[in-house]
């Protein structure tokens, strides 16, 4: 099922008056004010009404289904205080898109509403949107996703019998679900009379959608008070080792269509639609990971030896090894590492490890690695990759790893207070 074009882009919309207020500064206006302050940064009170106004004209004919204006624009300067906050933080710890990564999410933002690109563009003239100020926003929204995934894998680790748990998983199931969620706030210590409050809330919110008086994707826009509300409370496609445990065998329970809940969370009451599944193993295909182990050498640039020196021997020892020469150097030959500064990439082999199991230990400072069923360890690139080569597995520990990781980050939801305790958001 394809989401309709304008809720795709109701979260990039709101963005937009972030984009370019100078060119409303050069014309001749009354002052404007602040609407917010935002760390060193504002959003200014035409940013605000450019942004709402934005998200009014996707509901055209359906303004029913928005939230009474003084909600709809506390709803939107909350996310252009977010996005502010974390684009500022991100910039700050060198997150960055590049035009490559940028294009292909436009390209697949007009794939997933049935278009290409240039009839993209022609869509956004007209709902009045530039394409540059379209780009940034899309640029935006990559790196605050990337700033959260670099945020909250940092502070998680993951077991090996978590990646045992994730490769059953992955040989029982391979269906993703559309979710779509819509959350009833709780403050942190809530009374009993707000956790009473917020209990009839979200029941009414549910009686509404049972009774078919607002679909769902309405509902969260107009009640919810997930950050993600302006869009219908859409969560995307996850896999079950993407979601809650506690939600899991819930979801893999459901049919398309269903409305779960209320379900009591750390964050509040929810209600949970399954949008539709879909198998992503179909076809009976397995995808192989391809893993390439690599090793370095490292010569030290200091007072005795000059970068231009560090360089020449670098590029001897690189000519030699592309030449036949054993990359496993003898100990005399072996440049020295711990405080070495020029450096360059040389491959051990061309050869594919695809290990079911490999562990980083360290043996006189070179990498190495245990093959499955051998009780000791050989060098990486010798006889356990060759071993590995023709023993493929469909799904490598190292790449399950990162999955199970990711799915944690996915999990684990901070605030944007959490996420820029440094910065300052203060409503004027």
């Amino acid at each position: 099922m394809t989401k309709p074009f304008s809720v795709v882009l109701a979260s990039l919309l709101v963005l937009t008056s972030t984009l370019s207020p100078l060119a409303s500064a050069q014309q001749s206006q009354p002052l404007d004010r602040i609407a917010a302050i935002v760390d060193e940064d504002v959003v200014l009170q035409s940013e605000l009404d450019r942004a709402v106004r934005n998200v009014k004209s996707q509901y055209a004919g359906r303004e029913n289904q928005l939230p009474p204006d003084d909600v709809l624009q506390r709803q939107v300067l909350e996310r252009l205080v977010r996005v502010k906050l974390q684009v500022g933080r991100a910039d700050g710890s060198g997150i960055r898109v590049s035009d490559e990564e940028l294009n292909r999410a436009i390209a697949s933002i007009a794939q997933q509403n049935g278009t290409t690109v240039d009839g993209l563009r022609q869509k956004l003239a007209a709902d009045g949107m530039g394409y540059g100020d379209f780009r940034a926003s899309v640029r935006d929204e990559i790196i605050v996703q990337h700033l959260r995934q670099s945020f909250a894998q940092s502070r998680i680790s993951v077991s090996e019998g978590e990646v045992d748990t994730a490769l059953a998983q992955q040989a029982t199931t391979g269906s993703q679900y559309h979710l779509a969620h819509i959350l009833v706030g709780l403050p942190e210590g809530a009374t009993a009379d707000q956790i009473a409050t917020g209990q009839k809330k979200v029941d009414g919110v549910k009686a509404l959608i049972d009774k078919g008086e607002l679909d769902f994707s309405a509902a969260a826009v107009r009640y919810s008070d997930s950050p993600n509300a302006l869009e219908g409370g859409d969560l995307g496609w996850r896999s079950l080792d993407e979601i809650p445990n506690a939600f899991a065998q819930l979801i893999r329970d459901m049919q398309p269509g269903q409305v779960a809940g209320p379900l009591r969370g750390p964050s509040g009451f929810q209600l949970l639609k399954l949008v539709e599944m879909r198998d992503a193993n179909a076809g009976g295909e397995k995808k192989l990971v391809t893993e390439y182990n690599a090793r370095h050498i490292l010569v030290r640039i200091n007072d005795s030896q000059t970068e231009a020196q560090a360089k020449a021997k670098i590029d001897t020892l690189r000519a030699r090894i592309t030449g036949g020469a054993d990359f496993q150097l003898p100990p005399r030959s072996r440049p020295k590492t711990p405080t070495a500064v020029a450096r360059v990439a040389i491959w051990a082999g061309s050869r594919p490890m695809r290990s079911a199991r490999t562990s980083a230990s360290r043996s006189k400072g070179w990498p190495m690695a245990r093959c499955p069923n051998r009780s000791a360890p050989r060098r990486a690139g010798t006889s356990c990759s060759a071993w590995a080569a023709v023993r493929p597995t469909s799904v490598p520990r190292a790449s399950v790893r990162r999955s199970v990781k990711r799915s944690a980050a996915a999990s684990w939801r901070k605030s944007t207070t959490a996420i820029c305790r440094n910065c300052v958001a203060k409503r004027m």
